[in-house]
């Protein structure tokens, strides 16, 4: 690819040459050389003539002129700058003061759209949101089966029904005690002389289960104080249903 051609500036002289070089040192009104005049320009006014522009300009008032060993230093002369008055300063002032409020409460709403954000990216996508709606969506199908009986008018159980339950309950859990007792002494027996990593091995080999930790819930629930009321609330909500 062919280097592009720099675009040549055009050269300016006379009047539009000094004209160009006091626009530009009363925009930047700040100190400079007549290379850095010169430069800036991008060499539109020699270097040569930017010199005598300068020395032109401070001889007529619109320039100071200040000399550093060799080099000499222009300024726009201030004394010709328009100066602003007090109501225009505080203006300026109360300006600044309002773009400065302004510039917390825009910093405020950003730090709170960035948390929102961040929120979002961090929430349920499209896929995951209609996933969780069907999973609610079985949950509530499931819950309103359990309440079609109690719509339907669906008889309760009788006290007496009840108290058959519990009979049976206390009847059944008597049973299940004794048989647990029976088999703990006898393999009690059996393990005796085992030591207990070989008869936990045995009992492996033998797919020998103990109590479930339902097992033990329900137990601790029946032995409780007041088990039977919770058996009989159970099976009147089972009745229910």
């Amino acid at each position: 690819m062919a280097p592009k051609e720099e675009k040549k500036v055009p050269t300016l002289k006379g009047q539009d040459a000094e004209d160009a070089v006091l626009q530009y040192m009363l925009n930047m009104n700040r100190p400079f050389g007549s290379t850095d005049v010169a430069t800036n320009l991008h060499n539109s006014v020699p270097k040569t003539q930017v010199v005598k522009i300068l020395a032109s300009l401070a001889e007529k008032g619109a320039l100071t002129m200040k000399p550093y060993g060799k080099v000499l230093i222009y300024v726009a002369n201030q004394a010709n700058m328009d100066t602003l008055g007090r109501d225009e300063c505080d203006a300026l002032e109360k300006e600044a003061k309002d773009l400065e409020e302004r510039h917390k409460e825009l910093s405020v709403d950003l730090k709170a759209a960035g948390s929102d954000l961040t929120r979002i990216k961090t929430a349920y996508t499209v896929e995951e949101m209609t996933q969780r709606t069907m999973e609610c969506e079985e949950k509530v199908q499931r819950l309103q089966a359990l309440l079609e009986p109690l719509r339907n008018g669906a008889p309760l159980l009788s006290e007496a029904e009840l108290a058959k339950l519990d009979a049976d309950v206390a009847r059944w859990h008597k049973e299940w005690l004794n048989r647990r007792k029976v088999f703990n002494q006898f393999w009690g027996m059996i393990t005796e002389a085992m030591p207990p990593q070989e008869s936990n091995e045995l009992r492996e080999d033998l797919d020998i289960e103990g109590d479930s930790p339902e097992h033990v819930k329900l137990e601790k629930a029946l032995n409780a104080k007041g088990g039977a009321k919770l058996v009989r609330k159970a099976s009147r909500q089972r009745g229910a249903m």
